[in-house]
């Protein structure tokens, strides 16, 4: 039997841990990994720079239309739901109480509210794992079937990186923002060590 020697395909994706860790986390995996991914790092008066990240993903039911008996949701829906649960992630929270909370989260609780706050993390590769606040999102419906249903799609995301200067030190984002940090430099030590001396 030939043994395939194709790499395995990662997908990208967005994740959302909720406050109570109860069931599983919403998630959004991408149809298709974006062909670019857009970075933009700024720099601000103190702490680390901030960072924009901008991608288009295209969202197709056209596979999954060739094989109805499997996929009885897209055929009944389209890509409806997924556009919802990407929309739904920039949507505001029931708050504890009343009222709602989302990004930046003011005012922040205390002690294991502070790190039980929901975070929503962008997932690339299996190196990436970074918190980000969804800031924007231009969908664009391509296609649609005879009932209106959206079977084509093209969506931008816009992402803001969230660092521990956005949150307090004890929230998820703030230790997730410095996992990522320390993942950066351990891969930046083989760099350094193998560029040539420089006489100053």
């Amino acid at each position: 039997m030939p043994v395939s020697r194709s790499p395995k395909v990662l997908k990208g994706a967005l994740v959302r841990l909720d406050d109570q860790g109860a069931g599983a986390p919403a998630r959004v995996v991408f149809q298709y990994n974006p062909e670019k991914l857009h970075r933009r790092l700024e720099e601000r008066s103190s702490g680390p720079p901030r960072e924009i990240i901008t991608c288009s993903l295209v969202l197709d039911a056209t596979d999954a239309l060739e094989f109805p008996d499997n996929n009885p949701a897209v055929v009944e829906h389209g890509i409806y739901p997924t556009l919802a649960a990407l929309e739904l992630l920039m949507h505001q929270r029931e708050a504890p109480g009343g009222g709602s909370s989302w990004w930046p989260f003011w005012p922040f609780g205390s002690g294991s509210e502070v790190e039980q706050e929901p975070v929503l993390i962008f997932l690339w590769g299996d190196q990436r794992a970074v918190p980000v606040q969804l800031t924007r999102l231009d969908i664009t419906e391509e296609q649609h079937d005879p009932e209106l249903h959206p079977i084509r799609a093209n969506v931008r995301l816009r992402m803001r990186v969230v660092t521990d200067q956005d949150v307090p030190g004890g929230h998820r984002g703030a230790r997730l923002w410095r996992e990522h940090l320390s993942r950066m430099r351990t891969l930046t030590r083989g760099v350094y060590a193998a560029a040539p001396p420089v006489r100053i």
